[in-house]
């Protein structure tokens, strides 16, 4: 079953500069981009009734359920093969550096997923537009956006999430400082993306599991597209969080790295672009948060490695992963450190560097350290 469709618009307006003020207790962290929903309900007998050629999704129809989706993946392809001849306004002009990924997500309760086209942005604010097909298989290209990505200041973040109930899609927004998730939710109306009128809120650090997250895929791998399968990730509950690490002694340990730099959270693309990448190793997107502490000056770090059995090694560092939030794993260690200059002794027996192509890249990872 499709949900009530009682809404028609949707208007995400992006305020294009921050609000700098001088009155006491504001700081940089607090200013951030305005995101903006305006809802107009229409009386009922104007939205058009379900299963027309304007733009209603199909429903799942069992016998054409297979030619819905072999339409849909036709319609999708153009859209992938062309994506410039889409806009991204939304209410707000984009910087667009020409990038485009996308994703499937399931969003109207039917067999036939629906297709995410992300465009990047200069500024690492990234909108998204939702397609689909109606019954005649002809494109359904809403001109609403929704958002994706951090802002160059004050430590704004959105990011967008699919449902196990497979009939929305949600748009999360929320503060690199505080674990709140402020959550809307979006349905596909006709030919518009509209909220539904509600919001609630989630948490970073006790997620409730209704947040799923979304895989995104360059346009080039078309080996997604082609399965017509959801790229979505499982449901997160609190039970798959892992203890943080039980602090250290304040005592300096035995051999210990003293270094002094300042700890930032960043997103999977943020810490990306950081270490001089243009995409996230593994499709990480901003539902991959972490703590890194960053060396004022690069070093010769020791810390274990798994492909080497014979003991400490060494390598070189700029920085340190302090710990990490992700839909399926949590260790919130150094996240309420954020923005903080500090000075850390670090334990090599404690640290070590990864084997694998997983953020943040080449760099050591530390369960025990002492604050100065």
């Amino acid at each position: 079953m499709k949900p009530p469709r009682a809404y028609r618009s949707l208007i995400l307006p992006l305020a294009a500069a921050l609000l700098l003020t001088g009155c006491a207790g504001s700081t940089a962290e607090d200013e951030r981009p305005t995101l903006t929903t305006t809802i107009t309900q229409q009386p009922e007998d104007t939205v058009a009734p379900a299963g027309n050629d304007t733009g209603e999704p199909r429903a799942d129809t069992g016998d054409d359920s297979a030619s819905s989706v072999a339409q849909a993946r036709t319609a999708y392809h153009e859209v992938l093969d062309s994506p410039g001849q889409f806009p991204f306004t939304g209410g707000a002009d984009y910087a667009l550096t020409g990038d485009y990924d996308y994703a499937l997500v399931e969003m109207t309760g039917d067999s036939t997923p629906e297709l995410i086209l992300r465009a990047a942005t200069v500024e690492h604010l990234d909108p998204i537009r939702v397609f689909s097909v109606g019954t005649s298989g002809s494109l359904i290209a809403p001109p609403d956006t929704l958002l994706s990505g951090a802002a160059g200041a004050g430590g704004y973040r959105a990011g967008i999430n699919a449902t196990a109930s497979r009939d929305q899609i949600l748009q999360a927004e929320w503060h690199s400082l505080r674990p709140e998730i402020t959550v809307r939710p979006f349905v596909l109306d006709g030919e518009r993306l509209s909220a539904t009128g509600s919001e609630w809120k989630d948490s970073m650090s006790a997620p409730s599991g209704a947040l799923l997250p979304i895989t995104f895929h360059s346009i080039n791998d078309r080996a997604p597209l082609e399965a017509m399968t959801p790229t979505v990730g499982e449901v997160y509950t609190p039970h798959t969080t892992r203890p943080a690490p039980a602090p250290q002694p304040s005592a300096r340990p035995d051999g210990g790295l003293t270094l002094s730099g300042q700890v930032q959270v960043m997103t999977a693309p943020e810490l990306a672009r950081h270490q001089g990448y243009p995409s996230t190793p593994n499709g990480e997107d901003d539902s991959h948060r972490f703590a890194v502490f960053i060396l004022d000056n690069p070093t010769t770090f020791s810390a274990n490695k798994a492909s080497d059995p014979n003991g400490l090694v060494q390598q070189k560092a700029t920085m340190v992963q302090l710990g990490e939030m992700t839909p399926y794993d949590s260790d919130p260690t150094g996240f309420n450190l954020e923005g903080q200059r500090l000075s850390i002794t670090f334990d090599p027996e404690q640290c070590g560097f990864p084997t694998d192509a997983s953020l943040p890249l080449g760099e050591p990872r530390c369960a025990g350290y002492t604050i100065n």
